[in-house]
């Protein structure tokens, strides 16, 4: 029975250790505007970006919007 499973999921899906396709690396930093409820859009942002900048989850952040772009700084006191 198990092995039967096996066979038919290798059919259906190809092979069983596939991986997530990877993005092209000039396509990293492209992300689309969702909208999770509400009236909010939500945007996400590269963890090696964020990681980078040492932010961790649920941190205050300002956003600015200077001309047609938006800056995202790390709120202070």
């Amino acid at each position: 029975m198990i092995t039967y499973l096996i066979i038919y999921l290798k059919n259906i899906y190809g092979e069983c250790n596939r991986t997530m396709p990877v993005r092209k690396q000039e396509d990293t930093n492209i992300r689309k505007l969702t909208k999770p409820g509400g009236k909010s859009i939500g945007l996400t942002l590269p963890i090696e970006m964020i990681r980078e900048l040492g932010w961790r989850e649920k941190q205050r952040v300002v956003v600015k919007k200077v001309g047609s772009k938006l800056i995202i700084e790390d709120w202070k006191k």
